[in-house]
């Protein structure tokens, strides 16, 4: 009868572990329950993206970030700043941090926005 249970034991936990997504993710801070709010529009152009190494190439990981820096109007390219490791969940240990870079991005079709002072460097 041991033997049944350790079985189910070990299977149970593969599933568990299989069912974990292997993704590369942006990683938002919280605190709590509650998302921090970003005060400086500067902080708006780093972000982090979570992944594994072994399962993930860098080309995905530059897209993730791409499609993130799109996504807040940013920028339509990023520079990887630096990486650092077991600093995200246990199957996505690595942390590499990305800047916006480039015109910033509208959310309609994707033009660039046109340069303002509002968003230029020197007034931020």
């Amino acid at each position: 009868m041991s033997s049944i249970l350790r079985m189910s034991v070990v299977l149970g936990l593969a599933s568990a572990v299989a069912s974990c997504s292997l993704d590369p993710f942006v990683d938002e801070k919280f605190t709590g329950t509650l998302r921090l709010a970003r005060t400086s529009v500067n902080q708006q152009d780093f972000l982090e993206v979570c992944y594994n190494a072994s399962f993930t190439t860098p080309q995905t990981v530059t897209a993730v970030a791409r499609e993130e820096c799109a996504r807040r109007g940013r920028g339509r390219d990023v520079v990887l700043t630096g990486q650092t490791y077991w600093q995200c969940r246990f199957l996505l240990p690595t942390r590499a941090y990305f800047q916006c870079v480039g015109p910033p991005v509208t959310e309609g079709d994707g033009t660039p926005a046109p340069e303002s002072d509002a968003a230029s460097p020197a007034t931020r």
